[in-house]
């Protein structure tokens, strides 16, 4: 209903007005909630250009703005409305750096997340401070983390070494063979060789050069 008013340049039509008394299962669905599903998919998708979702990109810019080289209660200072357990679970993910979370962490893994205090690690060689004045690529296969259920979707993109996608980089410029011998984590062999080998293998379309020619 939304993106039907929106195709014909029209505003939202909002449920609840001054004189509503009553409303029916339809009108609720189409009027109510689906503001509840826009608001939760812009907050769950990562942007394309930086990988980075809406309450992480406030909270990177404070980082920035404040030149956050210690310790500081970062929550203090962004303007982030869904809520302080999200606001500190936006800070804490990203600095967590055991295994099978983060392959590069943004933040200092630092002091008591209770209190959220902390500041950026490999974060300022990442986001440079000339990037506004440069002209952006659309890269894929780039290190990415993204996993969040939300109102119809879920998704999942396998996080993985840094050193371990250079070394693939590597091995397809060189054209030898891969020799894979770790799977990424919560994966199983059959799961693994079903959505990856498997369709890499054989090719809905006959115009499309496989990506690997035999695995065993």
């Amino acid at each position: 209903m939304l993106i039907k008013r929106r195709e014909q340049n029209l505003s939202a039509d909002y449920l609840y007005k001054k004189d509503t008394k009553l409303i029916n299962f339809d009108d609720f669905i189409n009027k109510e909630l689906v503001l509840f599903s826009k608001t939760s998919t812009q907050h769950a998708i990562s942007s394309i250009m930086d990988g980075l979702k809406p309450g992480l990109c406030k909270i990177m810019f404070i980082c920035f703005r404040k030149n956050l080289i210690r310790n500081i209660k970062v929550a203090e200072n962004p303007a982030y409305h869904p809520g302080e357990q999200s606001l500190i679970n936006a800070i804490v993910d990203p600095a967590q750096n055991f295994v099978s979370l983060n392959n590069i962490n943004f933040f200092v893994p630092a002091g008591q997340f209770d209190y959220i205090f902390t500041w950026y690690s490999l974060a300022l060689s990442l986001f440079n401070n000339d990037e506004l004045l440069l002209t952006y690529l659309s890269e894929d296969a780039e290190l990415n983390l993204c996993y969040k259920n939300f109102t119809g979707e879920n998704r999942f993109l396998d996080n993985d070494c840094s050193n371990n996608v250079i070394s693939v980089v590597y091995v397809k410029l060189d054209k030898i063979f891969i020799n894979k011998t770790d799977l990424p984590f919560d994966t199983w062999t059959p799961y693994y060789k079903e959505t990856v080998l498997e369709t890499k293998f054989h090719l809905k379309r006959n115009d499309i050069t496989p990506t690997i020619l035999d695995y065993k």
